[in-house]
């Protein structure tokens, strides 16, 4: 439906009037979009290798501390 309804028109109150266009798509061309699109990547690839790395040491530290009951 998502698919569907993102080739349609929409009309004056931000409902959809039906139909089939790309205009949509072209907007995705614009500097300002692509500007923010680079924007969230970067903050993304960020926040993943931030992840990672808080995620490795703490499974290190789990793995090489003492549990009870375990010799």
């Amino acid at each position: 439906m998502a698919i569907r309804n993102s080739f349609a028109i929409a009309d004056t109150h931000g409902g959809i009037v039906g139909g089939f266009t790309l205009d949509n798509y072209r907007g995705l061309a614009d500097p300002v979009y692509l500007k923010v699109l680079a924007y969230s990547l970067t903050v993304a690839g960020i926040n993943t290798v931030f992840c990672l790395v808080v995620g490795y040491f703490t499974a290190s530290y789990i793995v090489s501390a003492r549990h009870v009951g375990r010799p």
